[in-house]
């Protein structure tokens, strides 16, 4: 037959009961601050759809919170990186492109600065790539809503 040993439980010392007692409250306050932050962004979502928001903006809004009731932050960076390239880029959507030339343009003057700044040759030679590598980047997102402007004034054109 086999050996059964019994467990023997030991209760938690005081020590231990506080650490709990820590976490728990830990818990709880983030649990709090979640629901209000989410709420808040509920109502942001209701005020934008009553004035008109942008369906891009609404749903980067609903997406946020979801990532703030799931305590994941993950899902917002991943569609937030996402939606400007697939609806930008790839699908040459007006604002999402729009939303991006504009995001490409503040990092760029924020390279420039920093060219201008640099003292080491080194270093300013890699942001001055970079900021080369911003310029194109615009070009190309601007080349891509010149095309989108013309797809659309011909359809516009098509229909009249």
């Amino acid at each position: 037959m086999a050996d059964i040993r019994e467990k023997q439980e030991t209760a938690p010392t005081q020590e231990e009961l506080e650490t709990l007692k820590q976490r728990y409250a830990e818990i709880c306050r983030e649990y709090q601050r979640n629901q209000i932050d989410t709420a808040s962004l509920q109502t942001e979502i209701i005020k934008g759809v009553r004035q008109g928001e942008s369906i891009y903006k609404l749903f980067l809004t609903a997406v946020k919170a979801i990532a703030v009731m799931s305590n994941s932050q993950v899902i917002y960076e991943q569609v937030s990186k996402d939606v400007p390239i697939v609806y930008g880029v790839g699908l040459a959507e007006h604002e999402p492109l729009e939303n991006e030339i504009g995001e490409v343009q503040r990092r760029l003057g924020l390279l420039t600065r920093a060219v201008e700044n640099e003292t080491d040759s080194e270093n300013r030679g890699r942001l001055e790539a970079a900021v080369k590598a911003h310029q194109q980047r615009i070009r190309y997102l601007q080349g891509l809503e010149e095309e989108r402007k013309k797809q659309e004034a011909q359809e516009a054109q098509q229909k009249g």
